[in-house]
């Protein structure tokens, strides 16, 4: 099994009326984001929100369902396939209407992937970094983000030198902000 395929197979231990389902490295930074997906999902009549990827059988890797709707996952034919192909199959698996029509997929936040392109010709980082700035400042000042930086590895150090610098945050600033010594 693909390690990106378990998010879409583990069932949570706590139950909740919605799930949201999504990548690892997305930092949401929208208040209240659920809301939008729900009016979504009445919008479509559909218990789910999520898009197919253009010519394919693969919802994207941020899906949003009724708990109730998506578990219990009925058993697959085949678990090693691409994670979005699973998820795809799981849903039509479970009786739900396909929606293919739908253009409706948003990012609520920054999402710093290492499969995204760092830095587009056009001059902006792909990472759906472009409304963000002030929400990952105050992120970044914040006593949770101060607590886990030290704890994390020089990959992801990387990738946050990236953001500041797209920012225009430089090292001294970032450091001074967050209190590192």
């Amino acid at each position: 099994m693909w390690p990106n395929s378990i998010r879409f197979i583990a069932q949570p231990t706590i139950k909740n009326k919605y799930i949201y389902i999504t990548d690892i490295d997305i930092l949401i930074f929208v208040d209240n984001f659920y809301l939008n997906l729900i009016d979504d999902m009445i919008r479509k009549r559909n218990n789910y929100s999520n898009l197919v990827r253009k010519r394919s059988h693969r919802l994207t890797g941020l899906h949003f369902s009724e708990y109730d709707s998506y578990y219990p996952i009925p058993k697959q034919r085949q678990y090693n396939i691409v994670d979005e192909v699973l998820l795809y199959n799981i849903v039509k698996s479970k009786g739900i209407k396909i929606d293919y029509n739908t253009q409706y997929r948003p990012v609520f936040g920054i999402h710093a992937s290492p499969s995204r392109p760092h830095v587009s010709s056009l001059g902006f980082l792909g990472w759906n970094a472009e409304n963000f700035k002030f929400n990952w400042i105050n992120y970044c000042k914040s006593d949770d983000f101060k607590y886990i930086y030290p704890l994390l590895d020089k990959f992801i150090h990387k990738k946050i030198l990236m953001l500041n610098n797209y920012y225009g945050i430089n090292e001294k600033e970032f450091y001074k902000m967050i209190n590192y010594k």
